[in-house]
């Protein structure tokens, strides 16, 4: 009986234990600035009907929530609120979340290929590039976001040459380009990273490994490449004008992985 006793004891307490630790994960703490956007949030209708919404914060640091939105599940929050309204958050600026109904995507982000932040506009090989050359990078997104474009940094020199951009999935598929139209886009001012937009937004979805591509039609403007690193990028041989599918790199090469980001 003693040990029955105890058995139960031992067996009530994993149960407390396991049961907590659900809960601690279940309501994760997400902070939200004043005045941002926070991104988009995956919800169930009131018809079971699956979707994404886009979220802002107002100017009072209050989560604006669309009005066509209904939600259902557990949703816990911190202060009160209004749905299909204003979401009023706590002094703190904190949602918790419960365990069912909206399950936020983070804040779109910039992100650069490889992870390389260059530190200053020098940042890297000044590299001379070719046309018919392509300079390709892996390049890791965490969570769904809309990209607009890649912006890349120039080297030493800019102007002259035209620069066409690719996005790629992770197999080398083709999946966004800047125009093509009379070579591209005339290259930037030296030294400086430039925004190029693809002919439209792509929706992205995360967590994936993609790869982003920048390519100049000649060799009087300069690229800013990563020395060092241990993720995969290379060149390959295109036709500039020419946006096609690729194999993609497998190994790091120094000097042919594009310092160039996301936007």
């Amino acid at each position: 009986m003693q040990r029955a006793g105890k058995g139960k004891l031992i067996t009530g307490f994993l149960v407390s234990f396991l049961l907590g630790a659900a809960l601690l994960y279940a309501a994760p703490r997400i902070p939200i600035p004043s005045g941002y956007t926070v991104g988009r949030i995956m919800y169930v209708s009131a018809t079971n009907t699956m979707g994404e919404s886009t979220l802002t914060t107002n100017t009072s640091g209050n989560l604006v929530v669309p009005g066509t939105l209904a939600v259902t599940g557990a949703q816990t929050f911190t202060g009160a609120t209004a749905v299909n309204g204003d979401m009023t958050i706590a002094s703190a600026k904190t949602l918790t979340l419960g365990s069912g109904g909206v399950v936020p995507i983070a804040p779109k982000l910039h992100l650069y290929a490889g992870d390389a932040v260059p530190a200053t506009a020098t940042t890297g090989t000044d590299t001379t590039p070719a046309s018919g050359t392509q300079y390709t990078s892996e390049l890791f997104i965490p969570h769904n976001m809309t990209l607009t474009g890649v912006s890349w940094l120039i080297g030493s020199v800019g102007g002259t040459d035209r620069v066409i951009v690719v996005l790629y999935d992770s197999a080398g598929a083709v999946l966004a380009n800047s125009t093509v139209t009379s070579n591209g886009t005339v290259a930037g001012t030296t030294a400086t990273m430039q925004r190029i937009a693809f002919t439209s937004t792509y929706a992205a979805k995360g967590p994936n490994k993609y790869y982003v591509a920048v390519r100049l039609n000649g060799n009087t403007a300069r690229i800013r490449t990563q020395a060092f690193g241990d993720h995969d990028c290379g060149t390959q041989a295109v036709t500039h004008a020419t946006v096609a599918a690729i194999t993609p790199p497998s190994t790091f090469t120094t000097a042919q992985c594009p310092i160039a980001m996301t936007y």
